[in-house]
């Protein structure tokens, strides 16, 4: 998917967060790993529990588009 901000291609992935740290980006075929592997995510509060968003992720112009449903 190109980004509809600057044109650059997105990659797909999860955002995760388990309420203790930062959320963190992990594209597709990235494994969560048992000391935080992926991208953290600072400008996200702290929440708990734990939850997931899928979306797409602009590395170019740091943009995260997220699927949600309410």
């Amino acid at each position: 998917m190109k980004c509809p901000f600057c044109t650059g291609e997105m990659k797909k992935g999860v955002l995760i967060t388990d309420g203790r740290t930062n959320p963190k980006w992990l594209s597709d075929g990235e494994r969560p790993g048992l000391f935080g592997s992926g991208r953290v995510i600072r400008s996200f509060r702290r929440r708990y529990p734990q939850s997931e968003a899928d979306g797409m992720l602009c590395e170019r112009c740091g943009k995260l588009i997220l699927d949600v449903k309410f």
